[in-house]
């Protein structure tokens, strides 16, 4: 449910400039000018298992970001000594993320973060409550039968359009939605592990049965970062709280109250697929429902955009529809939980010949074959690491 995830550490200026001492410095130069656009300093921590090894990236710098009322627009300011650090929580906690962390055990990687920055530098972090999150990725796993099921279905996905969000393809192996918000991204887990994963592995026979779980394996990942600050606001205004914020985003004992990690996941998810589940659905049932909200003449107009989407994209729809009717309709399909994926007939050999199975359902609950349970306390762990992943 959670794997990528990054924070901002305030530190006096001490301790800010102990760790300059002992860090290797990157900078950018204007090469005209000679000018130091910015600078910062920067390693990496060591963590290794009896299986895998896992490296933190981290960035000191007194540099922040603030806001200019007059001007009304963000600017770099200094002055502030603070430490960013962006990691995967179930790479840290098991060495890959093909098994799902839950939420809880944030917290177990943020202490194992601050124990290990504290032994190799010999100095003491703010407690983890205290630490700022600016970035948070949610993400769930769905295990198929095989790779080609895998494929097929993210084949299917990449007829379908994000709304006001530009959509990147990966021949059959991935999809995605970039925004400043948060960013959707469906793909075939597989080749993602073999790239950046396999060769970390010391195990290399426990790393070969993860990959064959890798190659089954349809992920779906969402990554929140100014959409963290929307939140905060919100709820500040909703509940006339008041949050210690830095550039913006909240601390984590404050984050982890107001941050639903399945409902964000599962809203975002639903603009793209329409209903969270992409159950079968019969062609007529989709125009019974229409017609059980809507008007003759509404109901058929918004099942000839279902059809449109179904058999030729939703770019093509789009082009073939007014605007205002084209996401009234979308509207309705995520309202009446309407699935994308449909068939004129109950003959099995519609779903084979999508390559998918027939049941198949993003629905991010234990009833779900396909979905994979996050785990949630830490002392199965250990036994993960070493167990054969089926």
């Amino acid at each position: 449910m959670v794997d990528t995830i990054g924070f901002k550490v305030l530190i006096d200026k001490d301790i800010y400039e102990c760790l300059k001492d002992q860090m290797v410095v990157t900078e950018r130069i204007d090469k005209k000018s000679g000018d130091v656009e910015f600078e910062y300093h920067n390693t990496k921590l060591d963590f290794n298992n009896p299986s895998w090894n896992y490296r933190v990236s981290f960035k000191l710098t007194d540099e922040y970001w603030d806001y200019d009322k007059t001007n009304r627009h963000p600017v770099r300011a200094n002055g502030i000594p603070n430490i960013s650090f962006e990691y995967s929580v179930p790479k840290l906690l098991l060495g890959n993320n093909l098994i799902s962390i839950d939420p809880s055990l944030i917290y177990e990687s943020m202490y194992k973060v601050k124990e290990s920055f504290e032994q190799e530098f010999n100095v003491e972090l703010p407690c983890p409550n205290e630490w700022y999150c600016y970035r948070v990725d949610t993400s769930v796993n769905y295990i198929l039968d095989n790779e080609n099921q895998v494929r097929s279905y993210i084949n299917y996905m990449q007829r379908l359009d994000y709304p006001r969000k530009i959509k990147n393809s990966y021949g059959d192996t991935g999809i995605y939605f970039p925004s400043r918000h948060n960013t959707l991204k469906i793909y075939w887990k597989g080749a993602e592990f073999k790239k950046h994963d396999f060769e970390r592995a010391q195990n290399k026979e426990l790393a070969n049965k993860y990959l064959c779980l890798a190659e089954r394996i349809l992920r779906i990942e969402v990554e929140h970062r100014k959409r963290l600050r929307y939140i905060a606001d919100t709820y500040e205004n909703d509940s006339n709280a008041s949050f210690t914020k830095f550039e913006g985003y909240v601390r984590m004992a404050d984050f982890m109250e107001i941050f639903n990690f399945k409902e964000e996941m599962e809203r975002i998810m639903s603009k793209i697929l329409c209903g969270t589940e992409t159950k079968l659905m019969k062609a007529t049932n989709v125009f019974a429902l229409l017609k059980m909200r809507y008007s003759e003449i509404q109901a058929r107009s918004f099942y000839l955009i279902y059809w449109l989407i179904v058999t030729q994209g939703q770019k093509e729809a789009k082009k073939e529809t007014r605007q205002g009717t084209y996401y009234r309709a979308l509207k309705a399909f995520r309202e009446l939980r309407i699935s994308l994926i449909t068939s004129d007939d109950n003959e099995e050999r519609f779903f084979l010949e999508k390559g998918f199975p027939s049941d198949f359902s993003l629905a991010m609950n234990e009833e779900n074959k396909y979905y994979q349970v996050p785990v949630i306390e830490v002392r199965y762990l250990n036994d993960i690491r070493e167990e054969e992943p089926f």
